[in-house]
C-alpha cells in the first residue's frame, strides 16, 4: 500500500495505538506528522520522513525504513518557548538515505535512540551538512545507545544550541565521517557519560559542557576543549589510536581491530582494549546484546561475548552480517 502524507492528530488514549502492516504486506507513506499525538506505535513500515509537533508525547518509532533524501528524516518542528516532545523513542529503524539531518531534535524530555543504522547521507546541496543526531533548543534525557553510523557526510552525533541535561552515550559503533566534521561533537550539555563507544575520527568536547564522564571507548582523537569552560570528572580507561587521553589507565595505541577493512571493528586477540575496560562503568552487554565477560573490553564490541537475551535496542548480529 503507498499512502500520501498522513497525519495523526491529538487524541486522549491510555494505552499505545500500534500502527504496522499485515503480515507480508508492505506500506509506504511519504511522509508521516504527529501533531501533539499521543501513545502511538509505528512499526515496519517504509516512511519518506517524519515530522513531531509540539505536545507528542510516548512514541515509539520501530522497525521502520525510513528514506529522506531532499529532507530530514525525523524533525522535531518544535521551539524553545513550544510545549516539548516527551517521551519519544526511535529504536531499531534503518535510516537509508536523508539530504540534511537524520534525526533534528528540539525541545524534548527523554529522547530515546537506540539500535538504528544511519547510512547514505548525503547532502542534498552544498550548503547543508547531513547530521546523524543534531539537538536544538536544548532538552533533558538523551540516550544514544547501541547504533551503528557509517556513510555520512555530516557530524555523527552533535548536542549543541542549547544545553542538554543528562545524557548518555555508549556502546555506539560510529565510523568515519565523509566530511570535514566531528563525529562527535557535544558543546552544550550537563551530565555526560560517553561510554563503550567505537569512534573513528574525532571526538570533541567543549564548554560550557559539564559533569562529564569519557570512560572505556576506542577512539582515534579524543579533543578536550577545556579553555571553553569544559569540565570533566573523569576520563579513563580508554583506547585513544592518534591523539589525546589524559587518564592514568588510558592508553594510547593502535587499537588492533579484527578486519577493519572489511568493517570488522571488534579488537583482535592481543590488542590493548581487551580486558582492559572499567568493570564499575561498563555496561552488561554491547552493541550486539552480547553479555560483557569480566574483566570487559574497551569500545562498543565485546570479543568473545556471550549471547544474551538483548534490549529491545540492541543491534542484532545476524543484522549486521547480512548486509
Amino acid at each position: 500500500a503507498r499512502l500520501g502524507a498522513v497525519e495523526l492528530g491529538a487524541q486522549d488514549r491510555r494505552a499505545d495505538v500500534r500502527l504496522k502492516p499485515f503480515r507480508g504486506e508492505r506500506v509506504e507513506a511519504a511522509s508521516i506528522t504527529l501533531d501533539g499525538s499521543r501513545h502511538v506505535v509505528l512499526a515496519g513500515m517504509d516512511l519518506g520522513g517524519v515530522v513531531v509537533n509540539p505536545g507528542t508525547r510516548s512514541v515509539v518509532l520501530e522497525r521502520n525504513v525510513i528514506r529522506s533524501p531532499g529532507s530530514t528524516g525525523i524533525t522535531f518542528s518544535v521551539d524553545a518557548t513550544d510545549e516539548p516532545v516527551r517521551d519519544f523513542s526511535i529504536r531499531n529503524n534503518r535510516f537509508e538515505a536523508a539530504g540534511v539531518d537524520a534525526i533534528q531534535a528540539k525541545n524534548f524530555r527523554n529522547l530515546r535512540v537506540e539500535g538504528n543504522e544511519f547510512t547514505g547521507l548525503h547532502s542534498r546541496d552544498a550548503g547543508v551538512h547531513p547530521d546523524v543526531l543534531q539537538t536544538v533548543f536544548g532538552g533533558s534525557g538523551l540516550v544514544f545507545s547501541g547504533n551503528w553510523l557509517h556513510d555520512y557526510e555530516g557530524q555523527g552525533l552533535f548536542v549543541a544550541d542549547g544545553r542538554v541535561a543528562d545524557v548518555v552515550v555508549e556502546n555506539n559503533l560510529i565510523e568515519e565521517s565523509a566530511g570535514s566534521y566531528s563525529e562527535v561533537r557535544i558543546s552544550d550539555a550537563e551530565g555526560v557519560r560517553l561510554v563503550n563507544n567505537t569512534v573513528r575520527g574525532l571526538t570533541r568536547l567543549s564548554g560550557p559542557t559539564t559533569g562529564v564522564v569519557v570512560v572505556n571507548n576506542i577512539l582515534d582523537v579524543l579533543m578536550l576543549d577545556r579553555a571553553e569552560g569544559l569540565d570533566v570528572e573523569r576520563e579513563d580507561h580508554n583506547v585513544v589510536a592518534d591523539l589525546g587521553g589524559e587518564g592514568a589507565h588510558d592508553i594510547e595505541a593502535d587499537p588492533h581491530f579484527a578486519d577493519p577493512e572489511a568493517g570488522d571493528l571488534t579488537p583482535a586477540e592481543g590488542s590493548p582494549a581487551v580486558d582492559a575496560a572499567s568493570r564499575r562503568d561498563a555496561p552488561a552487554t554491547d552493541i550486539f546484546g552480547h553479555a560483557r565477560r569480566g574483566p570487559p573490553d574497551m569500545g562498543a564490541i565485546e570479543r568473545g561475548g556471550q549471547a544474551v537475551e538483548v534490549h529491545p535496542g540492541a543491534l542484532r548480529p545476524s543484522r549486521l552480517a547480512s548486509r
